[in-house]
Parts: structure tokens; sequence; C-alpha cells
């Protein structure tokens, strides 16, 4: 994770700073998507890949409690490619009531084994757990791998009415993917 701050005159370069490095097993590797900001300077984020239960994460990262410090990351829930899907990918949505919504490239239902033999790929909500514990996953949609997709892979966005708008990267009638939407989480 890294953060840009603006030059103190205009036309000077951009000044980076990394603000934290993920290191594998407890917390996730490669971080995927955009950042979905939340109160308090929060941030949460995915990894597509690592984590204790080894198939990616859902992360907070939480800034330091003074100017100078060290951001945390706290791992809010870790994928294991079963019926809860694995390797998350794309940004979260954020709902009204602080659950988080996305979408696994994998796991879930194993009917388009044909094609992957890791899933079809999953849409879920995780709400809040008790403090210091991982969060609760509920999956909105298992993809088959037929008209409804295969591999979710950008995300969700949360819209009018709380509807939720995502892509899946392959299947439909066509073969070349679909847009989705989901009602009412």
């Amino acid at each position: 994770m890294f953060e840009l701050s603006p030059p103190a005159k205009q036309g000077e370069a951009w000044t980076e700073s990394v603000i934290y490095s993920f290191i594998g097993a407890p917390d996730g590797s490669s971080p995927s998507g955009n950042l979905t900001s939340g109160a308090n300077g929060v941030f949460y984020g995915v990894t597509s890949g690592w984590g204790p239960a080894g198939y990616g994460t859902v992360y907070e990262l939480a800034p330091p409690a003074e100017s100078v410090g060290q951001w945390t990351v706290t791992v809010l829930f870790s994928f294991d490619l079963g019926a809860d899907g694995g390797n998350p990918s794309g940004m979260l949505a954020l709902g009204e009531k602080g659950d988080l919504f996305g979408t696994t490239a994998v796991g879930g239902d194993y009917s388009c084994a044909s094609l992957f033999d890791d899933g079809c790929g999953i849409a879920y909500k995780l709400t809040p757990g008790t403090t210091g514990g991982f969060w609760k996953q509920t999956i909105l949609h298992s993809f088959t791998g037929g008209d409804d997709g295969i591999q979710p892979e950008s995300g969700l966005f949360l819209g009018k009415f709380g509807l939720l708008y995502g892509t899946a990267e392959l299947g439909g009638s066509s073969g070349a993917g679909v847009v989705f939407s989901a009602g009412n989480p």
C-alpha cells in the first residue's frame, strides 16, 4: 500500500510513501482492485492470494492513531476456495450498515469444471463480527458458468435501491461475459 503526497510547489514531483507491505500467510498477498473508503480514515480491500486459509483475504487498513506511526492491517475474512470462494478481486462495495460486498473469481459452484477446475466464483456479503473476530460471510450468488457468467472479477458496485452491479469475465449466452445485478442486500 502506498500514499502519494502532492508537491509543495506546482510542477514538482509527488512523493510516494509505502504505508503497508503484505507478507503472505498471515495477511494475504497480491492486493487486488481499488481500496474502499470507510469511516475514520479506514480503507477496505482484498488480496487475491494467501491469507490464513490460503486463497485470499478481505482486510481493513487503519491509519495510525497519531500523525506519525504505522498503519495497521486486520484480516476480516480469509477464503479457503470451497463454497466460500477464493481469489477475491475488484473493489468492495460498502453498505449503509457497514457490510462489505464483493466477488471471488473462483470457488462456489463447480459445475463449470470443464472450463475451470477451481469453481465458477461467487458474490458475497460480509457482516461485521465480534471485536477481534472474523466477519460473517453470506453467499449472495454462486455462479454456475451458464447465463449468469463465470469469474466475476470486477468487484461490486452498490447502486440505487440497494441493487448490486458487477461483471463476470466469461459465460453468458455468447460465452463472452455478462453484466449482472442482484437485488436488495
